[in-house]
């Protein structure tokens, strides 16, 4: 499972070409285990345990991206601290022209992006984060031959970053 794409608010008449499976909403596209209502749209991998029990049952009956978008619309930025297990959430709000992304403690799914010109880029690796003129990140190399890592948000790529484990991020899309 993977996902990618691009959300933005502000482009007129995006030219888009889908991927096999994708989904679109205003001014980009996912792809992977979605669900849209309304206006939003909720892509998430992983399994995500909800410990509340409402939000089990939404899970159960309507799918966890169902579970999810509920949990958000609920408990907002927090909504992750209600949930276990291992999972990688993406929760696009074009009306409010915001977007959340959550990982759980361990980044098992690990999300990277990138925001450039009101643009939001999302992928699952870094290298595929769709950002134009991706360059190598000197010092992100350098963290690697001295430590052997490079520790989140950074990544190899300037401009683009990785979520941090256990994290939840809200980022405007204006």
């Amino acid at each position: 499972m993977s996902f990618f794409g691009s959300a933005s608010s502000n482009e007129a008449n995006p030219v888009v070409v889908l991927p096999p499976g994708a989904h679109r909403f205003a001014g980009g596209f996912l792809v992977g285990p979605a669900i849209r209502v309304g206006q939003d749209f909720c892509l998430c991998q992983g399994q995500s345990i909800f410990n509340d029990p409402d939000l089990a049952s939404t899970a159960r009956d309507s799918g966890p991206a169902a579970a999810w978008q509920q949990a958000f619309a609920q408990h907002g930025a927090m909504a992750p601290s209600h949930v276990s297990g291992r999972f990688a959430v993406l929760l696009v709000q074009p009306a409010a022209q915001r977007v959340f992304m959550a990982t759980d403690r361990f980044a098992t799914w690990p999300m990277c992006y990138a925001q450039d010109q009101g643009v939001l880029h999302v992928s699952h690796r870094a290298d595929t984060v769709p950002l134009p003129g991706r360059r190598l990140s000197m010092q992100a190399l350098f963290d690697y031959l001295y430590h052997h890592c490079i520790p989140a948000p950074r990544t190899v790529f300037e401009g683009v970053l990785r979520l941090r484990a256990g994290h939840v991020d809200r980022k405007s899309v204006v």
